[in-house]
């Protein structure tokens, strides 16, 4: 069975604010450093990142990444 693909939140920008909930004046929980993410969850707002972990769209960008399939990874290690 193959894997769906899946949302990568992708942060470039250090101390993004990270909110409680999908809105604007939900308080800072914490702060996240440049990196990937995977996405959670979307509204038309914000992104997702963990449990109660929010942040603005309009600072991230969302990546598809596709799984890669076993036999591309067999073949890479067999190359080695």
């Amino acid at each position: 069975m193959l894997s769906s693909t899946k949302k990568i939140v992708k942060v470039d920008i250090d101390n993004l604010n990270v909110r409680q909930a999908p809105d604007f004046n939900a308080p800072v929980v914490e702060t996240c450093k440049v990196g990937e993410y995977e996405m959670l969850d979307k509204t038309d707002k914000f992104a997702k990142i963990g449990d109660n972990k929010w942040v603005a769209l309009s600072f991230v960008e969302i990546k598809t990444v596709k799984p890669e399939k076993k036999k591309d990874i067999e073949k890479e290690e067999n190359e080695e």
